[in-house]
């Protein structure tokens, strides 16, 4: 179930989280959002907005950038990972990158993503 609204800029990004976790029958981690929170703070100055917001099917919380280049992206933000799908026609690439140790974003995941959706 995706959040459907206009993203202007982080903080609705940040308003439909926390919508998607409210609204969930399922229990979301603590760490699952807070992740999510440190993603968007890191997120805000550096890259393009995501289309939209979804609840992944075990309580996580999914990012889409579907006009992204070279090809549209998902970000499903997990407890103790981040995984970044890499969609090409039927196909598609998964890459888990799991947390610095104080939580931070992991390195691998900047770079990468800095390829699809830096500003």
């Amino acid at each position: 179930m995706g959040v459907a609204v206009v993203m202007r800029d982080w903080d609705d990004v940040i308003a439909a989280i926390t919508r998607v976790v409210s609204d969930s029958l399922h229990k979301y981690s603590d760490q699952t959002l807070s992740n999510a929170l440190v993603f968007c703070g890191m997120a805000r100055e550096r890259y393009k907005l995501p289309a939209d917001v979804n609840a992944g099917y075990w309580p996580t919380i999914q990012l889409h950038w579907s006009a992204t280049q070279p090809v549209p992206i998902e970000l499903e933000i997990h407890k103790a990972s981040f995984e970044l799908y890499e969609f090409s026609g039927k196909l598609f690439k998964v890459s888990e990158f799991d947390p610095g140790p104080s939580g931070a974003i992991p390195a691998a995941l900047v770079q990468c993503l800095d390829e699809f959706i830096s500003r």
